[in-house]
């Protein structure tokens, strides 16, 4: 496709002949723009009182951000064990020693968490991780 003629080069061309836009010239037609009377509208303030359930809204304790990145450091560190614990299994390597780590963290669980979900979650891992160690108690007096 060919292109025969441009209207938008010849509009800018026509602007570098006018010698362009001066400097101060966005100030001059803002200034213009705005009346004395805008001006007085605006600055009245509204109350403060309407902004402080907003400000109370955002406002994060510093307790409650260490809280947070507490939690958030604890899941990672349960999330690790988990995986530690799921590798073991595939390859037979399982101890008791891990199986009792993974449920101290989970004890440590919930203290820190008040989550319905989680708390399910965490009651279904709690359960698997008493039944691995029921099977080594059982393997340990089997074997005289």
């Amino acid at each position: 496709m060919r292109v025969q003629h441009s209207t938008l080069t010849s509009k800018a061309s026509d602007l570098k002949r006018r010698g362009g836009v001066g400097k101060g010239d966005f100030s001059k037609e803002l200034s213009a723009q705005m009346s004395t009377s805008d001006a007085e509208e605006s600055s009245a303030a509204s109350p403060a009182h309407y902004i402080n359930p907003l400000l109370a809204l955002q406002e994060i304790a510093p307790d409650e951000r260490g809280a947070k990145r507490e939690a958030v450091d604890h899941g990672q560190q349960l999330l690790e064990k988990l995986e530690a614990v799921r590798l073991a299994l595939l390859n037979g390597h399982l101890t008791l020693g891990q199986i009792k780590e993974l449920q101290a963290l989970l004890n440590r669980t919930h203290l820190a968490f008040q989550d319905p979900e989680l708390e399910s979650i965490i009651a279904d891992i709690e359960l698997r991780a008493a039944v691995e160690v029921a099977k080594f108690e059982q393997r340990r007096q089997e074997k005289p």
